[in-house]
């Protein structure tokens, strides 16, 4: 059985009544050349050749032209705990509470209600001069307070201009001056093998680099974001990176670290960023309208194995559509069922996660262009893209999260065709047999109503109640399957 692997938002939080724990130091197994970032190899005094490791870049460039940009982001909130009173032992072996009165009276009730002071660690990066800082959603989502500390040591408080949890970025603005912005790459420009730097606050312990190369983009199936473009990487990504840039040679960001995967939970593991190009859409949309509308096309889709490629008589890459909805852009647009998606706009769609990401990023009224393999041939349909308001759940997501979920909007379509007696509420589409949620027996079909003391009103807002959920700890669904509605505990296994 091969070990456990644990997959986890970086962004540290600690209770105030935690200390902090040394870890212990780490030895250096090499050492990188100080070469001028051209590829020529160092050299000694005499200009004499010194390594043997010529082509390793220098990275100090990019670290003096990105350090500015990049800030730490400490956040606050208060939770209310019922907590035991203290209690020491007597002289005679038995329990006694800490806080007497004189007749030897407990002081305190055996349990009280306490207000603590919960603080979380996360980074982020300056992307105007004007203030705006873009970060992780995870990192300042449930944050009552929120201070930005920037690299000369300034900090002030910050407001959200807005969040997105479906792709775990949130847009941050601080009133401060002199403030140096980094440049955003095309991080569709980017290749795997480039070399990247992570930056960011880890442990708290300020402005930390770390190096590595891009090890693979389009990443999806991770199960931290409802819209899963990721770029990989395995420069080490530590708890307080979370929301820092990950950046090219030459300064600019090329993603957003948000996640690693590791034997750990933390340090060592695989890293995934969010690409710069999906982060400047969604910042910009925050930005001017506080929220993120997001286009819609009106169809269920689904990834293509080589079987059903097969018997599409199909041998390329793209998504089959398994539903049109009625009078939605698509149907109206001329799309069928069982036709299969290859390009939109002449970029490749190779999952279903990459159409609905891209759909999702588009406006409402945009013209798209569609190519579509139908009866054995290509053809070529113009559609108007439509607008879901913050959610674009018809075009279904690949991954189906840490709960093995994956729901959709609960329109009058659906309700109709099910006979739900429910009009509010995330219809359940797809489980995975793996999962968390097929053990408890959820089955597509099931609408899911409540999570925790939160009532659904459609599928973002199922995903945002999930990420904001504790699955340690155990998450309360309250899930309405053929005509009757149950509560269910899903909980992560230790």
């Amino acid at each position: 059985m091969s070990p456990l692997k644990t997959l986890a938002l970086v962004a540290s939080a600690v209770l105030l009544t935690l200390s902090p724990t040394l870890l212990p130091p780490f030895a250096s197994a090499a050492t990188l050349p100080t070469g001028d970032g051209s590829g020529s190899p160092g050299t000694d005094a005499s200009g004499q050749d010194t390594t043997n490791t010529a082509g390793l870049p220098a990275f100090r460039d990019a670290v003096k032209t990105i350090t500015p940009s990049v800030v730490n982001i400490n956040t606050s909130r208060s939770i209310h705990a019922d907590v035991i009173a203290p209690w020491s032992m007597s002289p005679f072996g038995r329990r006694q509470p800490l806080i007497v009165d004189p007749n030897g009276r407990p002081l305190q009730s055996p349990r009280m209600r306490q207000t603590l002071q919960q603080k979380s660690l996360g980074s982020g990066v300056i992307v105007s001069e004007d203030g705006y800082i873009l970060t992780n959603s995870h990192v300042v989502q449930t944050a009552d307070e929120i201070s930005v500390t920037l690299s000369d040591g300034r900090s002030f408080a910050a407001e959200v201009v807005g969040l997105d949890p479906p792709t775990d970025v949130a847009v941050l603005k601080i009133g401060a001056d002199d403030l140096l912005a980094a440049q955003l790459a095309d991080s569709g420009a980017a290749e795997v093998g480039d070399w990247v730097l992570a930056v960011g606050n880890p442990f708290g312990l300020g402005h930390t680099v770390t190096s590595g190369i891009i090890s693979a983009k389009g990443r999806t199936g991770v199960g931290v974001t409802h819209y899963e473009d990721f770029i990989q990487t395995d420069a080490v990504i530590h708890p307080g990176n979370s929301g820092g840039p990950l950046v090219d040679l030459a300064g600019r960001v090329v993603a957003i670290n948000t996640a690693i995967a590791s034997n750990s939970g933390s340090g060592m593991g695989v890293g995934f960023a969010i690409p710069a190009n999906l982060a400047r859409n969604v910042m910009d949309n925050l930005i001017q309208n506080g929220r993120m509308d997001r286009g819609w096309l009106g169809v269920y889709i689904q990834d293509l194995d080589a079987g059903l490629a097969d018997s599409f008589g199909f041998d390329a890459k793209g998504v089959l559509v398994t539903q049109v909805i009625s009078d939605g852009p698509g149907d109206r647009g001329g799309l069928l069922d069982g036709d299969i998606i290859t390009h939109v706009d002449g970029e490749v769609m190779g999952s279903a996660n990459t159409l609905s990401t891209t759909i999702g990023s588009l406006g409402n009224g945009r013209d798209v262009q569609l190519d579509v393999f139908r009866d054995g041939h290509m053809q070529r349909i113009l559609v108007t893209i439509g607008r879901t308001g913050a959610s674009a759940a018809s075009e279904a997501p690949a991954s189906l999260g840490v709960l093995g979920l994956g729901v959709r909007d609960l329109d009058q379509e659906v309700v109709r065709r099910h006979g739900l007696g429910v009009s509010q509420g995330a219809f359940v589409t797809e489980v995975d047999p793996a999962g968390l949620a097929a053990r408890l027996g959820l089955r597509p079909g099931d609408v899911v109503l409540s999570v925790g003391d939160h009532d659904i009103a459609d599928a973002d807002d199922f995903y945002d109640a999930v990420a904001r959920e504790n699955l340690a700890r155990g998450i309360r669904l309250l899930v309405e399957s053929n005509g009757g509605r149950r509560y269910l505990m899903v909980r992560q296994s230790p």
